[in-house]
């Protein structure tokens, strides 16, 4: 019975593009984070230049 039991399930299968697209997905939406958190910071500090932007990105670890 328990042949017969575990036949019946479906098994759930990752084929390997989705585990491509999940990794792309994730790296896209931590690199779109990293851009909003910037483009806060420096509208918090009202700079204009691009000088100032510059001087703001320079700041972060990532670069």
């Amino acid at each position: 019975m328990d042949n017969k039991s575990e036949a019946s399930q479906p098994k759930i299968r990752v084929k390997k593009p989705g585990i491509i697209s999940i990794l792309l997905g994730a790296i896209l939406a931590m690199s779109i984070m990293i851009i909003m958190v910037i483009e806060v910071d420096g509208r918090s500090k009202m700079l204009k230049s691009p000088e100032q932007w510059y001087e703001l990105m320079k700041k972060h670890p990532y670069e």
